[in-house]
């Protein structure tokens, strides 16, 4: 085979990691049908793990203020609203704008699923983490973070903070540092190990933290692996309004590493649902598990009351005397688990075919 053929079928090759992670995503981007802005966006995303930009949303003032009335009584109370996109229309508008949900596309080389939306009056302070903790895929790192600013943020009111370049940094999931999967009783615990962890890994690589100000209108895409986090709140009176959206994408299987056990086949597996109304988002739900059998406990992730009302909802009525507990054998459970892995990538084939134009080689 000649040069020029071996580098034809290398072009070919489709890995199962976001492109830009791929080790022939120059040749790759050089080859794809992008126009240039979109291809430098790319490339920078590739090398730093983020990408800050002014999408042009004629509604977003609408939007933003329709978001901050909607959630007022609640954060009046809380800082942090999860999955408010269920019941105020706006929040899911901002969460699945075509604007931002292309260059997703444009960054992953996948079709983007939003999930999850976090809306927030103030700044968090949170101590720097990586969201592959939270939220993986197989195959890995198809998950990405979009954070936008609906009111001005800088250090008054607590910036973000990241690492750039540290998503190129491998995954480093509880079972790594030794930890069992966590329970609801031990995942603080774990968590704080966790965030121990990241501090003496800065520190040894010597990383260098950034912090970023935004305009109201902003938005910064992240690498679900880049390192981030919120700087201290420099007035504690300030509001720091925002809502982030956490992205799947098409193709995948999706799990909690901090309630898993990957080395003993044990995922907490979530699913995505498709709601049939028009517009409505993605939906994820957590994967209902087996009946528990002795010495496995309840199910994890949740309280022993709940996970046993879980667990007697799963029996048929009049047919609770008769049930008897899952006890699954470890061949099993790895027959079980090679089983949903080819069912969970079957539909990679399908998604190949039809995928933009734009990633195709010419």
């Amino acid at each position: 085979m000649t040069e020029t053929e071996t580098e034809t079928e290398t072009t070919k090759l489709r890995l199962n990691v976001p492109w830009f992670e791929s080790p022939f995503f120059e040749r790759e981007l050089e080859r794809s049908n992008l126009d240039d802005h979109a291809k430098e966006q790319v490339a920078f995303f590739a090398e730093h793990g983020y990408l800050i930009l002014r999408p042009e949303i004629p509604e977003f003032e609408r939007l933003a203020d329709e978001i901050t009335t909607a959630l007022a009584a609640e954060h009046a109370t809380v800082n942090r609203v999860q999955d408010a996109w269920r019941y105020v229309p706006a929040v899911r508008e901002l969460a699945t704008r075509p604007e931002i949900l292309t260059v997703l596309e444009n960054l992953y080389g996948r079709r983007p699923v939003p999930f999850q939306t976090l809306n927030f009056a103030r700044g968090t302070q949170q101590r720097t983490h990586s969201d592959l903790v939270h939220f993986n895929s197989l195959p890995q790192r198809f998950m990405a973070g979009v954070w936008f600013a609906l009111e001005d943020v800088g250090p008054q009111n607590g910036a973000l903070h990241y690492y750039p370049g540290s998503h190129r940094l491998a995954v480093y999931e509880p079972h790594d540092l030794g930890l069992r999967g966590s329970s609801v009783r031990s995942r603080n615990t774990d968590y704080r190990q966790y965030e121990d962890f990241l501090v003496r890994l800065i520190d040894d690589l010597g990383l260098a933290k950034e912090t970023v100000r935004m305009r109201r209108g902003e938005a910064m895409i992240w690498s679900a692996n880049l390192l981030h986090g919120g700087e201290r709140i420099e007035d504690p009176d300030s509001t720091r309004r925002s809502q982030v959206t956490h992205c799947y994408f098409e193709g995948c299987r999706y799990y909690t590493p901090l309630y898993s056990d990957p080395p003993l086949g044990d995922y907490d597996w979530t699913r995505r649902r498709h709601h049939h109304r028009s517009g409505a988002a993605p939906r994820l739900q957590r994967r209902a598990r087996p009946p528990a059998g002795e010495g496995q406990g309840p199910v994890r992730g949740r309280g022993p009351a709940e996970g046993e009302r879980d667990r007697a909802a799963a029996v048929p009525a009049g047919q609770a005397e008769a049930h008897q507990p899952l006890r699954a054998s470890a061949r099993y459970r790895a027959r079980t688990l090679r089983a949903m892995a080819i069912a969970s990538f079957a539909p990679m084939a399908r998604y190949t075919a039809a995928s933009s134009a734009a990633l195709r080689p010419e």
